[in-house]
Order: structure tokens, then sequence, then C-alpha cells
């Protein structure tokens, strides 16, 4: 086991794959000045780990799911270079060429909304490097940035005659999948407050007559969500099913969409068979997807056409922007820090009904001619 000590009292056992959880060492470090250590015999395992601990933000700390993330990327490139195939200095020795080469071989095997990530976590972590003085220089300057076009990374496009199909299906044929769905497109929740919202935080709010859930958004922001009353009996026969209290305003902490026994479903979990459920359901709206999905493919586009619990969010913008409210409202209902988030989410509904051929008023062209 390969441990590194600092001051005789702190440990971290890098092939302990919790390693990344234990901040005592970052704290210690960064107590005692990053300008009071000789970084040049520091394993680059410990530059990850600090790399992570360390808060972009005072107040606010990454949570598990993104540390995680960052280590996945880093310890990917990490096995990049320590690959000598590749023929690379060691970490403190690099050169811009040198990174500008690794996203060319990420670009090889990725699709752009992913290489982005990674090009992007690379990049925080060597200007970070460089910030501490760590390193002499920040290398990320040859470094590009991938063409992101929202339009070509993805279609959110969801349709009333289609979440109706959807729920009629599922009625009958997947109650938990009915309950997800018909959650989450008159909502517009976040698959992951779904999954951690609990059921003793939904109240029923007399000014309004609407029942309303408290769910922790991004930021660890709270936000209050409304639930239809349609909704909310759904719920209460997925609770029931399960055995579980149904009595609004309960102090019960078991979660809003519970396992069996009461606890929470993990957000990637229930994304995951979100997706793989509507994927499956027997609609031609559906096929269709997967046929453009490959075709997109083909043409180096990589276009992600399949329904996902995000797809739900951008259904209920254009839900609520069709029946006339205000995009500030929709802008605070879907939890977004910015209205140029919410705008985004609009701005291809509006395009097509701002349409000149729309605003004429005709159907048929001829008829335009005599008019």
């Amino acid at each position: 086991m390969t441990e590194i000590g600092f001051f005789g009292n702190f440990e971290l056992a890098l092939s302990n794959g919790e390693y990344w959880k234990n901040e005592k060492l970052f704290h210690e470090i960064e107590k005692r000045g990053f300008s009071n250590f000789n970084w040049t015999e520091i394993p680059d395992d410990v530059l990850l780990y600090i790399f992570i601990h360390d808060q972009p933000t005072i107040g606010e700390k990454r949570k598990d799911a993104t540390k995680k993330e960052y280590l996945r990327d880093l310890n990917q490139f990490l096995s990049y270079l320590y690959n000598p195939a590749n023929n690379l200095p060691s970490l403190r020795e690099l050169k811009p060429e040198d990174l500008l080469g690794y996203q060319r071989y990420l670009e090889g095997k990725y699709k752009k909304t992913t290489l982005l990530r990674k090009t992007s976590v690379v990049k925080h972590f060597f200007r970070y490097l460089a910030s501490k003085e760590i390193l002499e220089r920040d290398i990320t300057l040859q470094l590009k940035r991938p063409k992101t076009k929202y339009e070509e990374l993805v279609n959110r496009d969801l349709f009333d005659h289609e979440v109706r199909q959807l729920l009629d299906y599922f009625k009958i044929a997947d109650w938990f999948a009915y309950s997800m769905v018909f959650s989450l497109v008159t909502t517009g929740m976040r698959i992951m407050e779904f999954s951690t919202a609990k059921w003793r935080n939904l109240r029923y709010e007399e000014r309004v007559g609407l029942h309303v859930l408290t769910v922790l958004g991004k930021g660890d922001k709270e936000r209050d969500i409304i639930i239809f009353d349609d909704v909310l009996e759904v719920i209460k026969e997925n609770r029931r099913r399960k055995n579980l209290n149904v009595t609004v305003g309960a102090l019960d902490d078991t979660a809003f969409f519970p396992k069996p026994d009461g606890t929470h479903y993990h957000s990637t979990y229930l994304s995951n068979e979100f997706t793989r459920l509507v994927s499956n359901a027997p609609f031609d709206f559906i096929k269709d997807r997967f046929v453009k999905e490959e075709l997109s493919a083909t043409e180096g586009k990589h276009i992600k056409y399949r329904i996902t619990p995000h797809t739900c969010r951008h259904y209920t913008a254009a839900f609520f922007m069709d029946k006339g409210i205000d995009i500030k409202s929709i802008q605070d209902l879907l939890g977004h820090a910015s209205m140029h988030t919410t705008d985004r989410y609009l701005r291809r509904k509006r395009s097509i009904e701002q349409h000149a051929a729309v605003k004429l008023g005709e159907k048929s062209f001829i008829n335009s001619l005599t008019n």
C-alpha cells in the first residue's frame, strides 16, 4: 500500500478507492500554506486529491458526485500520461502541445459534450496547479474549446400528444414508469431533486389551494415545486403499493418517490431506468428518435434524440409558455439561476411561432396570393 505522510500525523492511502473522501490532509496543507511545501516530490495522485478538495467558492462545497466525476476524468488523463506508448514526460514537465495532444486523443473517442467536460476538468486542474505555483506556468493555453452549438448536441422536443401516449401506456403497463413520467413532465424537477425529495417536505398551501414540495436544487438551494392534485394521487398510489404513509404533513422521513423500504433511489438509477423504460415504449415516435440518432451519427453530428428526464424539463417549460406564463415565472419554476438558460430552453419553440410564414396566417400559399 502506497502511503503519503505529512508532518508524521496524516497519511493518505492512495490504494484505497475512498481516499478522496478524507478532507483532513487538505485542511492541514491549507492551514500551513501551499508555498511551504516542496511540491516536486509529491506524487501526482496527491495533486488530484488537493484539487478536488479545494473549493472554488467559500461556503460552498463540491458534491461527492462532482468530486468522483473530476477524479475519474483526471485519472483517465494520468493513465494516458503514464502510457509508455504516448512517450510523454512527467506531469511537471508537460508542455502546452502535450495537453493539446491529449485533447486530440479524446476527440477521437467521445461525443462533443463529453469532450467539452473532460477538457474543462483537465484545464481547471492545470490552471489550479499554476495558481498555487505547484507548476511554474499555465500550460492550457493551446487547448481548444470544442464546438458545442446547442442544437447540434441534443434535441429536447417533446410534444403534448407524445406525453399523452406515454402516460396512457404506462398507466396500464408500468406504474413505476407512470409515476416518474407524470411527476417529471408536470413539475420540471431535475432527476436529482426528484430522487432526494422527502415525503415530510410536502405540504398543503391553503392560500393557493395546491400542494407544495420543497426540494434541494442546484447549489443546495431550496425551492418549491407545485404538485398538481392528479399527480399527487399517482404518487400516493405508488406509496400505497409499498405500504408507506400517504398522509400529507406527516413527520415521515421516507423518500417522496421511494424504494419499497422507503429509502431513496439513486438519481443515476432513476435516470437510466426512465430512459430505458421510455425508449422501450411501443410507439413510432420513439423508434423515429433512434433512427434520427443513427443518421446523425453517420453524419458525424451525434445529436441525441432519445427522451430522458431532462427532456421533461424542456417540455414543462414549453407547456407553461403555451399557457401564457411569463418567462420569469418559468425560470423560477425550473430553478434556473439565469434567465438566459430558460430562454435557451424556449428559443426553438419561439423561433417557429415567430416565423414569417406562420405570421402570414395562411395554410395555403395560393390563397395568400389573392389576399
